[in-house]
């Protein structure tokens, strides 16, 4: 408890130099992130990029919780209580908080697997209230896919989800779909922490020969440690975002440009701010490109072909 109290007061020193340093004709656009990962970190860098190009007119109070529920709330709180503009919520325990803090203040959310089954929107096309965004639900039949066409004879996936995490819960959903249509066996474990991640991987790998990277934030922070007990049974890792292909060694995914979703996402909520629009009647957005990824390298190291017909496809 000393320890959160430590960095609530931190938090609201950090947000106190800001206020007096800034501008008084700035706007200013409160940035809540839920844990540092590679996806919500790659939207964020979208989102800077885009806000950079209006020079001094946007000043962003950026904070990350990392992974955090306590401090998630008071970072949520304190934006809330220091009237920005208008707040950009990354993760859906962020945009939760956020919006059950506030009714008044825009939201823009992102990088969002489903928005009405977390209740950030009532539907897809109104959402309602003072909020919208970004839905990032991955095209998992997709990447469901990809383990039929490049280990053709699997036997068995390996899924670590983390049933805590509505997010994960929502995707699973559609992972277990389309392991259904496409007849692969799977078996889940569930891990909220690292250590517990590391156990149900080793677990996993006396009966499965594919890990499948699920949509939980507390895995893609772990990447790192999946990967590594993959290797030592000789597992193919499959699925995730960019960065888990071209730095963790996911043999490849199906994926969205996460910083091309920043971009928009700031786009949006400029929108917003600049034509005065309630956010409750703009509908939730979908990325309109996908893009394909292969780890040529974790391909070899496994002895695993990726048909030309797919290299084809892939980003170079």
């Amino acid at each position: 408890m000393k320890t959160i109290k430590n960095l609530s007061i931190i938090l609201l020193a950090v947000f106190l130099i800001s206020s007096c340093n800034q501008k008084s004709d700035q706007i200013r656009i409160g940035v809540i992130q839920y844990a540092n990962q590679s996806i919500l970190d790659s939207v964020y860098v979208g989102i800077q990029k885009k806000f950079n190009e209006y020079n001094e007119k946007y000043t962003i109070k950026y904070q990350v919780a990392h992974g955090d529920p306590i401090l998630n709330a008071t970072i949520s709180k304190q934006l809330v209580k220091d009237s920005v503009n208008l707040i950009i919520a990354l993760g859906t325990p962020s945009a939760q908080a956020v919006t059950n803090d506030t009714k008044t203040i825009p939201i823009v959310f992102s990088a969002i697997t489903d928005p009405v089954g977390a209740r950030l929107a009532a539907t897809m096309n109104n959402p309602g209230g003072n909020k919208t965004g970004i839905t990032n639900m991955q095209p998992f039949d997709k990447q469901i896919e990809l383990i039929r066409l490049i280990k053709p004879n699997v036997k068995k996936v390996g899924i670590i989800i983390n049933s805590s995490e509505a997010n994960c819960v929502a995707g699973m959903v559609y992972v277990r779909k389309a392991l259904e249509a496409f007849q692969i066996p799977y078996e889940e474990m569930n891990a909220s922490s690292s250590v517990e991640i590391i156990t149900s991987a080793q677990s996993l790998a006396t009966r499965c020969d594919v890990f499948f990277i699920s949509p939980s934030n507390t895995i893609y922070e772990n990447l790192g440690a999946l990967k590594k007990e993959a290797e030592k049974k000789g597992i193919m890792v499959l699925g995730g975002d960019q960065s888990a292909v071209l730095k963790y060694g996911s043999v490849g995914t199906y994926t969205y440009d996460f910083v091309e979703m920043g971009v928009n996402t700031a786009e949006l909520a400029i929108k917003i701010l600049d034509q005065k629009l309630n956010p409750g009647n703009i509908a939730v957005s979908r990325p309109a490109n996908t893009y394909l990824y292969f780890n040529m390298e974790s391909a070899k190291e496994l002895g695993l072909t990726v048909p030309d017909s797919l290299l084809n496809k892939a980003v170079k």
